[in-house]
Parts: structure tokens; C-alpha cells; sequence
């Protein structure tokens, strides 16, 4: 069994742009998860049996889906301890760069990188609308507006952090992007209708919701709750023989805390 590891950097933390006051919440306690946590109808109610129905089993035993501060969260629906499995998803479920079409991975060399070709699944699933067997999951990944990562930062606004790490690793990681999207107008006649700004937010999806697997990146419906934020420990395993991935959880938590 091997344990999955986070993509994130720090560019890709929900950084508050410089000019917004808004301080960022945290959870620490079950009664702070209480006030703010409201049970996701769209999920429970359309979402849950899809997911349930393309992987074959049952998802959700212990955990229910809600909204916090953060947006769409995962609450502990009964007491769990450190080291407790709180869910498992099968690869079948999962998007990971396999899904690209074999003509499109075909084009596709070394310097696109996994990250690049996971979001390139993501914008060609998003060009398919409903007719993609993925839309009840694409439809509802976060919206460019909804993004605080600093790549989306205009230039007056990094340069209210220059000099620092961050602006360093931001820059670093546009000049990235850029290069890799660049690599992709080779190929007009397939990729033409994918614009940088779209390109990046794809991008930026991945990199703040995805998990390092045998099959390179993966987006793992739920599991990304925990992990969009950078502020989860929990431990992804995959299990090669089931097929499947486990999330474990990192501590106790109490029932409805995030």
C-alpha cells in the first residue's frame, strides 16, 4: 500500500490578496465547525449517488458534506479516532491523467508535465458540459472568482509582497504554466479552444486538490475536501490490489467537527 502525498505549494494557499481585510478562519473545536457548518443539499441530494453509482460502492459512511467558511467541507457524522478510515474511493472514481484521450496523449511529450495533462482532462471534460460522464464532479469544482491563489494576483497586487518567498514561487510558477501552455499551441487543431486564463485555473485546480498516486496525479472526488486548503494532515493511502484509495484520518475529531 502507498501513502499519497499533497501537490500543494504555498502559491497555491488561499492567500488573501493584499487589499481585502478579511481575516482567514481556522477550526479548532467541534462547537466553531457547529456554527458555521450547513449540511450540502446539491451534494447529499445529487452528487453522493452519482459518485456512488460510477464507483460501485458506497462512499460515505462516517463523514457528512457541508459548508464552512472554507466552502463545501467534510464533517464527522460520529466520533472518529486517529488512524480510523473516514473514506474510500475506487480508481474508477478517480480523474488522473489516463483519462486523456490516447490521440491527445499521443502529442503530449515530457515537458507537459502530470499536472499540466491532469488539467487538460479537466478543460476537455468542461468542454463536454453534460454529456460528460464527469460532469457532476467538473461542475462543481471551485470557479476562477472563487480562486485566492496568488497566480491570479494582478501585478500591483504582487508587487505589494516583492521582495519575498512567496512572490518568488509565484512568478516561478506563472513562468511554468506559461511555458507548458505555450508547448501546447503546437497542436492548433486540438488544443485552440484552450485560453491561458482557463489553462492556469485547471492548473491551479490540480495543484491545490490533487494527490500524488501510482498513476501520477489524481483528483479524488471528496478526498480534495481535505486538502484544497492546505491545512488538512490526513493521509491518502492507495491500495494497488483493491484498487481503491483510502483516506485515514490524521486525529481524533468529534461528531459535526470539521
Amino acid at each position: 500500500m502507498l501513502v499519497g502525498a499533497r501537490l500543494t505549494g504555498a502559491w497555491c494557499f488561499r492567500h488573501r490578496r493584499p487589499h481585502c481585510a478579511k481575516a482567514k478562519l481556522t477550526f479548532s473545536s467541534s462547537s466553531e465547525s457547529k456554527v458555521l457548518h450547513s449540511i450540502d443539499d446539491e451534494y447529499d441530494g445529487d452528487f453522493l449517488p452519482w459518485l456512488e453509482r460510477k464507483a460501485g460502492v458506497e462512499i460515505l459512511s462516517v463523514l457528512s458534506i457541508g459548508k464552512s467558511a472554507y466552502g463545501r467541507s467534510l464533517f464527522a457524522s460520529e466520533k472518529l479516532r486517529t488512524g480510523d478510515c473516514i473514506l474510500k474511493v475506487p480508481y474508477a472514481a478517480q480523474l488522473t491523467p489516463d483519462n486523456l484521450h490516447p490521440k491527445i496523449k499521443s502529442l503530449l511529450g515530457d515537458e507537459i508535465s502530470n499536472v499540466a495533462k491532469l488539467a487538460i482532462v479537466i478543460l476537455f471534460e468542461q468542454k463536454m458540459g453534460k454529456d460528460s460522464e464527469w460532469a457532476p464532479y467538473i461542475s462543481r469544482l471551485p470557479q476562477l472568482e472563487e480562486m485566492h491563489n496568488t497566480i491570479f494576483w494582478s501585478k500591483d497586487e504582487l508587487d505589494l509582497i516583492c521582495p519575498s518567498s512567496l512572490f518568488e514561487e509565484t512568478v516561478t510558477k506563472k513562468d511554468q504554466i506559461e511555458s507548458e501552455f505555450l508547448a501546447l499551441e503546437c497542436f492548433p487543431e486540438v488544443f485552440d479552444h484552450i485560453k491561458l486564463k482557463d489553462f492556469m485555473h485547471a492548473y491551479a485546480l490540480v495543484e491545490s486538490r490533487a494527490w500524488r498516486s501510482t498513476k501520477g496525479e489524481s483528483l479524488i472526488p471528496f478526498a480534495d475536501f481535505l486538502n484544497h486548503d492546505g491545512l488538512s494532515e490526513a493521509v491518502v493511502l492507495h491500495d494497488e490490489d483493491k484498487q481503491l484509495s483510502e483516506v485515514i484520518a490524521d486525529r481524533d475529531y468529534a461528531p459535526k467537527e470539521e
